[in-house]
């Protein structure tokens, strides 16, 4: 090689890979398409219990 270090290809950040991900987020998030936390932390804390909780489901996304 001519002393140029190449980068490892599992460390190369895909950044138009990370703004699909971005704005498909931020989409769903718009369209509320999301769980409030505080379903996701009762589920949580009713695991191991002696009557756990279904595990919360995010609206449907319309076709």
């Amino acid at each position: 090689m001519d002393g140029i270090t190449q980068p490892d290809p599992l460390e190369v950040r895909d950044l138009a890979w990370e703004a699909r991900m971005i704005a498909e987020a931020e989409a769903e998030i718009e369209a509320g398409l999301l769980i409030p936390s505080s379903e996701v932390n009762e589920w949580i804390d009713s695991l191991g219990t002696a009557n756990p909780l279904p595990m919360p489901q995010a609206p449907k996304r319309r076709a």
